[in-house]
């Protein structure tokens, strides 16, 4: 077997200010698995076992870090001991923290938000998304900054809550590049009583891949295998444009 590096598949926040990673082994080739497993954070990592597929920086790690950094770089690698040991690790991702050392702990003038994320995989009936969820407190304002890692401020979505509704989502609505990680910076204000401060969170999750088994795709799209390809095609051309809606 081949020996591949990791895939992060998240990167969350939480309202403490701990960061929870999560990866994963290459999907596509049968791969090696890990000996042990590097999470590095600004060029100093932890070692932990292979067989782990998450960590959770735990919030006074990154509190500290953040009263003289605003953002810090995350990448984690797999490792193999042995006569000659080997290590195959991710690009670093870069993890806005802004002032989270001075974050408000009351909801006055406005929380910090806490933000999750979900993949949603491309079926007959919608294309691949994302939806963005996140709650707060006593904000007039919300703003997404999104967009692949490679473009995180490609995109950006603004709105008003209204009537109190404190916790809200997005989904994405642009076209998603499959395989690929996006960021999402979810950020909350007061404008009648902090108008010039924002206070964000971030998070970064995995498109989905591109289904490539019609079978498995009409599963997914709640579409009976025995109704025949042709019926599932409707008014496409091909099954190309079925599977990858193009």
């Amino acid at each position: 077997m081949t020996r591949h590096p990791p895939a992060i598949t998240s990167v969350t926040t939480a309202r403490d200010g701990g960061i929870l990673v999560v990866w994963e082994v290459d999907r596509f080739f049968e791969a090696d698995p890990p000996e042990k497993v590097r999470i590095y954070l600004n060029e100093s990592f932890l070692e932990i076992d292979g067989t782990e597929t998450s960590i959770t920086i735990p919030g006074e790690v990154i509190k500290e870090l953040a009263t003289h950094l605003t953002s810090v770089t995350i990448s984690v690698a797999f490792r193999w001991n042995g006569d000659v040991p080997e290590e195959k690790r991710t690009p670093a991702i870069s993890l806005y923290l802004g002032d989270l050392a001075n974050s408000p702990t009351a909801p006055y003038p406005v929380m910090k938000p806490e933000v999750t994320a979900q993949a949603e995989q491309r079926t007959a009936q919608s294309p691949a998304s994302i939806t963005v969820t996140w709650k707060a407190s006593n904000y007039t304002q919300a703003r997404i900054i999104w967009g692949p890692e490679t473009a995180t401020a490609a995109y950006e979505y603004v709105l008003n809550p209204a009537h109190e509704q404190y916790q809200r989502s997005f989904r994405t609505d642009y076209p998603l590049i499959p395989d690929t990680l996006y960021s999402f910076l979810v950020g909350v204000r007061n404008v009648r009583l902090d108008p010039d401060r924002w206070l964000s969170a971030q998070v970064l999750v995995k498109s989905p891949i591109e289904i490539r088994s019609v079978r498995k795709f009409l599963e997914i799209s709640k579409m009976a295998p025995a109704d025949g390809v042709r019926a599932a095609l409707g008014s496409r051309q091909s099954l190309r444009d079925l599977l990858f809606g193009r």
